[in-house]
């Protein structure tokens, strides 16, 4: 099990370069689409942080500290990244 959780880390820690590397080519050409990236990545982020919440929910009768404490502080952020975006956005 550790040796599959390894694999998925290595994996995901691929593809968000590879998506780092391709935002990096088309900055330029998508810079006008930017604001809705940002929507529709806080969008389907929020609907999984979501989902997993209510999973962890109903298999364990209350999540750890620490973990809720991690999730409200991504909500927080991607609250002030959406205002963020909307404010500053052209």
């Amino acid at each position: 099990m550790d040796r599959q959780k390894l694999a998925e880390l290595t994996s995901s820690t691929g593809a968000l370069i590879v998506g780092i590397g391709i935002g990096v080519y088309l900055a330029a050409p998508l810079g006008g689409l930017a604001l809705w990236f940002v929507l529709v990545g806080v969008a389907l982020h929020g609907w999984g942080m979501f989902d997993r919440h209510r999973e962890l929910v109903a298999a364990t009768e209350t999540p750890p500290l620490w973990w809720r404490a991690l999730y409200a502080l991504c909500w927080v952020g991607l609250a002030a990244l959406l205002v963020y975006a909307l404010v500053y956005s052209k």
